[in-house]
């Protein structure tokens, strides 16, 4: 049940198997085991109440139970308590065993069950991916799994108090509370108006068809154009930077070349999304809905469709159209620019070139993430990308370089640099933000380390933006 919930239904509960929106293995669309989102959100909710008393948990229990009718109160307290023992013995497991060091492994799927044997074994874990992907996945297929958390399913497993038991009540119950959000307005709506709501949760299952019209008469052909031109622009750039660097020996240098040689790009979103046929396509799949009926079921067929067109593609890179910024995975070593990162201002059919190339400065070309310090890359990756943005402008027709904007007492090249700052532009500026360094720094630590931006924007030197000492790449 657990494995057909999370692959053929779409709506994992208790341990899932994830797919990768952009990383392949040998060919396949990467497939994790894991925590599923609602057990790892259930156990937020479940923590400041088990803090307080063992009653309030179970107290959360009976009052979801009693939205099922047809039972007395103390039918209700019995099967809570019940519950509660169940869930107890599940957190503790998992709290003993995964950690959040915890390490995902990459191996084939028949090593799960030299884990999990004599409670599941090789064989069933490949019988039940085998049966839910249709074949795509078999006993040799990769899979990355973390070993504590199949160390904690095989002592639930193995547990004379939990069990098989224990996992179907645990199963039933997380559906049956994950489900509840879907039939309860008030909870369905989330305090937002019922339009709002309804197009955050169908935008969950069906992306691709409630944006693309949007986009369609936003993102033009020829501001596809326009961004295919700057990434090719700005890879360039990059090839005779490295190709001429004196830093870089002979071995690394060729290293870096090849990378970025194959390094694939994908511009607008996973598809045609000028090309009605194309999402009259992509759909095709998914069930007729009908207005008058009951939001749960289609949603729920909806979600099914989509988490079985996901397992079964093994090509494409999917990803948010609506994201508002470039970005640059690492596992399918491709740089992504969804649809939302080529609307104005940053980017757009008729918008100015400098203004353009300097927000797409940091689009994440440097190849950073896994490695051992992926902070000190994303900040290398900031320095680089926006040296080597501006070197990339100044590859354009003469017309382009010295396009400004009216009323506008700024320069080209100083509009290059606002161009830098703009993605970066945030209220809470002065703050970190996970891997990266914060929005301020982002923005002023790349251009005071560039001669380029104290000469057109005059700063004396020793200043702040004109220091004595400055960092410098790629010479």
């Amino acid at each position: 049940m657990m494995t057909r919930l999370a692959i053929e239904i779409g709506f994992p509960v208790v341990f899932e198997f994830r797919f990768s929106d952009d990383t392949f293995l040998e060919g396949k669309r990467a497939m994790q085991f894991r925590i599923s989102e609602l057990e790892a959100a259930w156990h937020r909710k479940r923590y400041p109440l088990r803090r307080q008393s063992a009653a309030k948990v179970i107290g959360y229990f009976s009052t979801q139970l009693r939205l099922y009718p047809g039972y007395y109160v103390k039918q209700y307290a019995d099967l809570a308590t019940k519950l509660y023992g169940y869930d107890e013995i599940l957190t503790t497991a998992l709290n003993k065993h995964v950690k959040s060091s915890s390490e995902f492994q990459t191996r084939i799927i028949e090593a799960m069950g030299a884990i999990t044997a004599p409670h599941v074994t090789p064989e069933q874990w490949t019988h039940l991916l085998g049966t839910y992907t249709k074949g795509a996945y078999k006993s040799l297929t990769m899979i990355q799994f973390q070993k504590e958390l199949l160390n904690a399913l095989k002592e639930l497993l193995a547990a004379s108090n939990w069990g098989k038991d224990g996992f179907r009540a645990m199963l039933a119950w997380r559906l049956f509370d994950g489900l509840t959000e879907y039939v309860q307005p008030a909870k369905l709506m989330g305090g937002k108006s019922k339009q709002k709501a309804c197009y955050n949760h169908v935008l969950d299952v069906m992306e691709f068809s409630m944006t693309s019209r949007y986009l369609r008469s936003r993102v033009t052909p020829t501001a596809l154009k326009k961004a295919e031109d700057m990434f090719w622009s700005i890879r360039d750039a990059f090839d005779l930077a490295i190709g001429g660097s004196s830093w870089l020996k002979n071995t690394v240098r060729e290293f870096a070349l090849r990378h970025l040689d194959i390094l694939e790009f994908h511009i607008g979103s996973i598809g045609n999304i000028l090309d009605e046929s194309f999402v009259n396509e992509h759909y095709a799949a998914f069930p007729e809905m009908s207005p008058s009926g009951q939001f749960l079921e289609q949603w729920l067929k909806a979600r099914s469709a989509r988490a079985q067109e996901k397992w079964s593609d093994h090509t494409r890179v999917h990803f948010h159209m609506s994201r508002a910024s470039p970005y640059y995975v690492a596992g399918s070593h491709a740089l992504l620019i969804p649809a939302g990162a080529l609307l104005p201002i940053f980017a757009d059919a008729e918008g100015n070139p400098a203004l353009h190339y300097g927000a797409f400065g940091n689009a994440g070309f440097s190849v950073k993430r896994g490695q051992r310090n992926p902070a000190e890359l994303e900040n290398l990756g900031d320095m680089v990308g926006a040296a080597l943005a501006l070197d990339a402008f100044r590859s354009l027709p003469g017309a382009q370089q010295t396009q400004t904007l009216p009323d506008l007492n700024l320069t080209a090249t100083q509009l290059f640099f606002v161009g830098h700052c703009m993605t970066t532009c945030k209220l809470d500026s002065r703050k970190a933000a996970g891997r990266f360094a914060s929005a301020r720094a982002r923005c002023i630590v790349p251009a005071m380390n560039m001669d380029d931006f104290w000469a057109v924007f005059d700063c004396p030197r020793g200043t702040r933006m004109n220091p004595d000492q400055k960092c410098s790449f790629w010479k």
